[in-house]
């Protein structure tokens, strides 16, 4: 069984439904997503800190600065299928189907969500210092 992670980046529609946003997300959203999705086995949130968003990027001399993210919230769904790509699309059917709760105060327009999932690559299982201890004692 292959686990995978899917990092959603999202927004609020304005800062004036930031609170919304967040309570939607948190209280229906996730909880929504691990009920209807099967292999999806968890999720979780984070915001960009400040740092992130004052880190700029110039494409070419005389372009102005753009931020690294138009999404300021992250997502991430811990995925436990054969096969992570079925989930994501089985996300996208529903979601085209109206099977989740959606709220206004998502941002669908300006800086609409952006999925993108992570395969395995390299260790299969993550190294902590643990293991760290271990491959050094060999």
């Amino acid at each position: 069984m292959t686990k995978a992670l899917l990092l959603v980046l999202t927004n609020p529609a304005s800062r004036a439904v930031e609170a919304e946003f967040n309570d939607w997300y948190d209280g229906v959203h996730l909880p929504e997503l691990v009920e209807l999705v099967p292999g999806i086995i968890a999720a979780s949130r984070y915001g960009v800190d400040d740092l992130s968003n004052r880190t700029k990027i110039t494409f070419q001399e005389g372009d102005a600065d753009q931020p690294l993210f138009a999404q300021r919230y992250a997502a991430i769904y811990e995925i436990e299928s054969d096969d992570p790509e079925a989930v994501v699309r089985d996300i996208r059917v529903k979601a085209s189907e109206g099977r989740f709760r959606m709220s206004p105060a998502l941002d669908a327009q300006e800086a609409p969500p952006a999925m993108i999932l992570f395969s395995p690559v390299g260790a299969a299982e993550p190294v902590g210092h643990a293991a760290v201890r271990t491959a050094a004692a060999a």
